[in-house]
């Protein structure tokens, strides 16, 4: 019998992966600094509330962090990352911004375009997210 003390809170979430062609060649990606104790670069998004399909939840979350209204373009990736109290099941998609020109950051303190070996002071849980996005032969949809 195990002690459910000892169970990490599940929590699923859902993030949005923005791309654009860098000038030099390839593409870069959007990372967001998170506005809080922890201050760490990631992909925004958040959890998916109880009776709520990924896609809404993903939309929901980058409406209110960011303001944008967004197009979920693919499906990139999955990871589970164990935090001290919690276990993240992270699903991350690619998406495109109807209309940068809303951008308002809400959840965060700024953000940049990042390329392949500019991860900075990414959060652990989207580490292997970016590992995902730079490996031999990827490339966002469209």
């Amino acid at each position: 019998m195990k002690d459910s003390r000892n169970q990490k809170r599940r929590i699923h979430v859902v993030c949005g992966v923005f791309s654009r062609v860098a000038s030099e060649g390839g593409f870069k990606v959007a990372l967001f600094r998170r506005a809080d104790e922890y201050g760490h670069f990631e992909f925004p998004g958040g959890k998916v509330d109880p009776g709520e399909s990924e896609a809404e939840a993903l939309r929901r979350e980058l409406k209110e962090e960011l303001n944008l209204e967004v197009e979920i373009i693919g499906f990139l990736g999955e990871n589970t990352h164990d935090y001290p109290a919690a276990r993240i099941f992270l699903r991350a998609f690619w998406v495109r911004a109807a209309d940068w020109s809303q951008l308002a950051l809400a959840d965060h303190s700024e953000w940049r375009w990042a390329g392949d070996g500019e991860t900075g002071d990414l959060a652990a849980a989207d580490l292997p997210l970016w590992d995902l996005i730079f490996s031999e032969g990827a490339r966002p949809p469209g």
